[in-house]
């Protein structure tokens, strides 16, 4: 790093400090989409979907509750999670890149650090830090990362937020759910429900609205994950900048970094498969898609007279799509994850070689034992093993097809669409 570069550095905000290093920018459109995804968790949308569902709820007490009036609901409900799994895929692979280009350029950093050290201390004798220099440094760096595990809720949106996601977070709410849709399911059997249209409508709409604020919640806690994490990263990439400057200057090291090359996970035939689907989802291919559908779904509003068979049209697509996209958004996540944490590991060892060269303690975290964890850490934990896996997306791709075969054989009637 030249002179320039460093008064350069000093100048640069720690807290966006990584984005200077990212090599894959995204395009002019990317840019809109992901203002998109940032707006979808925001609190503005949150307040203009509640005064809307309240707006809702009052025509359907003034006009007895239609049954267009549920199909309505259902309907924005479907295309807002529809949406909702788009922004968050977009979201989720923009990160993972953003995630594994940061851990290279640590990489490359820690390994230029080892062949300094290496070089430096053949000729020059090193001081070892006495415990009380130590616990100093250990106090100083604790003061400056506070506490790491916790992300700031700004303002009361945030607090719900994180409320609600513990709270439909959780197996118990799991079962609640169950309980409902058992209740439900008994409901059925009265004689003026007779499991009939009004009897789906029914859990139809009550589980649109629960939807679509789940889904407002997820985003909020999302955005706010991936913005605490960029931080992070910045700081770190920051910190570790002004690092090699100094130690350049004291060991008079001058060869280049060497650049290191996170490889791309090696994937399955069938799991590409699922790759490939998650970019459209996440892409300007799956918004030309959806503005088509869209578009041909007004088309012939008037041919069918804008009847309750046709306002369920598009909610039986977005609900059928969505229900692929939201396994294939899971699986994603849980393969993201996994690779990001293996490299996390391995920058991890290699740091460990550093401060073992400077007569160091090894840095360690200990996680938690399996039989230390809580039982609703376990159900969660098998639950979405299970649901993230690449049979999870079969299963749920064998089931709209399913779905698609009963509503065809019913002509997609009014029951035959409420059932997808």
């Amino acid at each position: 790093i030249t002179e320039v570069e460093y008064e350069a550095l000093q100048l640069e905000d720690a807290n966006t400090y990584a984005q200077k290093f990212l090599i894959i920018k995204p395009s002019k459109f990317g840019r809109l989409y992901d203002k998109f995804t940032k707006l979808a968790g925001d609190t503005v949308t949150f307040i203009i979907t509640c005064l809307l569902i309240l707006v809702w709820a009052i025509l359907g007490i003034v006009y007895g509750a239609p049954e267009d009036w549920q199909i309505i609901m259902q309907d924005v409900s479907s295309i807002q999670s529809y949406f909702s799994d788009s922004l968050l895929m977009r979201q989720q692979q923009n990160d993972y890149m953003d995630l594994l280009q940061l851990l290279a350029e640590i990489r490359s950093r820690s390994a230029t650090y080892l062949e300094m050290f290496t070089s430096y201390f053949t000729s020059n004798e090193i001081r070892i830090l006495n415990t009380e220099e130590l616990d100093s440094v250990t106090k100083e760096v604790d003061e400056v990362l506070g506490e790491a595990t916790k992300i700031s809720a700004d303002n009361w949106f945030d607090k719900i937020s994180d409320v609600a996601s513990k709270i439909f977070g959780s197996f118990y709410c799991v079962l609640f759910y169950w309980c409902g849709i058992i209740v439900w399911i008994g409901c059925g059997a009265l004689p003026y429900l007779e499991f009939g249209n009004d009897w789906q409508l029914y859990i139809n709409t009550a589980t649109a609205v629960e939807i679509t604020f789940v889904s407002m919640f997820i985003q909020n806690v999302r955005e706010r994950h991936n913005k605490y994490l960029q931080k992070s990263l910045s700081l770190i990439l920051y910190t570790d900048h002004q690092i090699e400057f100094n130690l350049r200057k004291v060991t008079g090291y001058e060869e280049p970094n060497v650049r290191h090359v996170i490889p791309a996970k090696k994937l399955s035939k069938g799991v590409k498969v699922i790759e490939y689907y998650a970019h459209v989802i996440g892409g300007g291919l799956g918004v030309a898609i959806s503005t088509l559908v869209f578009t041909a779904w007004i088309c012939v509003g008037h041919p069918m007279d804008f009847s309750a068979n046709w306002w369920l049209i598009i909610g039986t697509y977005t609900g059928l799509i969505g229900f692929v996209d939201g396994f294939t958004l899971r699986s994603s996540y849980y393969r993201y994850f996994n690779y990001g944490f293996q490299n996390f590991e391995d920058i991890d060892e290699f740091e460990n070689k550093l401060l073992n060269i400077l007569y160091l303690p090894p840095i360690s975290t200990r996680q938690p034992t399996w039989k230390e964890r809580s039982f609703d850490y376990k159900a969660s934990s098998v639950i979405g093993r299970i649901l993230s896996s690449s049979w999870g997306v079969l299963f749920a791709l064998c089931v709209t097809i399913m779905l698609i075969i009963i509503a065809s054989a019913m002509k997609w009637s009014t029951t035959g669409q409420l059932i997808c």
